[in-house]
């Protein structure tokens, strides 16, 4: 099967995995949506101002890019898993789940990385000239700009192509930079344990 051809069109899940599929999804969205909206008010709210740090408008991010998905992504989802268990026929709505998926999982994957950057630099004793809130700020806004941009090739490759591209791309070298990064803090944390034995 050529990378992009879709061959289980006419395919149905079977009645279960719809109906489990849904019930999961339905959880996740209850948990999801809301606890990712207390998050990014407790950051905003916080009265005493402490909780604005460079780590915690990244936090943030993440949790708008969840906030995202639970939001929009995941209920389009229970209701398409829903359909699917009654029979209805497949209606072709896909643009708006599959968008906010990219979008929302694209900014999600790109805000963890920035994270174990962020925290890779909290290692050196210069951490706080290196990296300040509104830098942080500024990646946020660059990591969503990003976001939006990139999924746009979903339009000109299709659902299937573009999927493949995006796990490798974005998954892939995401994993590798939290596992370089790991590596490294873990290198230099060792490194100043040593000075202090």
């Amino acid at each position: 099967m050529p990378l992009g051809e879709n061959q289980c069109t006419e395919v149905r899940a079977p009645f279960g995995l719809s109906i489990t599929t849904s019930v999961i999804t339905s959880l996740l969205t209850v948990i999801t949506a809301p606890g990712n909206f207390l998050i990014c008010i407790a950051i905003l709210k916080d009265p005493n101002k402490e909780l604005r740090t460079a780590f915690n408008y990244l936090l943030m991010n993440v949790a708008i890019s969840d906030l995202l998905v639970g939001a929009i992504t995941d209920p389009i989802f229970v209701l398409f898993h829903i359909r699917e268990a009654l029979g209805y026929p497949v209606i072709t709505w896909y643009v708006l789940p599959h968008m906010s998926f990219f979008i929302g999982c694209t900014s999600s994957l790109l805000s963890i990385a920035m994270l174990a950057i962020e925290r890779a630099i909290a290692v050196n004793a210069s951490y706080h000239r290196k990296l300040p809130r509104k830098r942080a700020i500024k990646m946020s806004v660059a990591i969503w700009i990003f976001s939006i941009a990139f999924p746009c090739i979903y339009f000109e490759l299709g659902y299937f192509k573009f999927a493949f591209i995006f796990s490798i791309l974005m998954i892939i070298v995401t994993f590798a930079t939290l596992c370089v990064l790991n590596t490294v803090a873990t290198l230099e944390y060792s490194k100043i344990t040593k000075l202090f034995s």
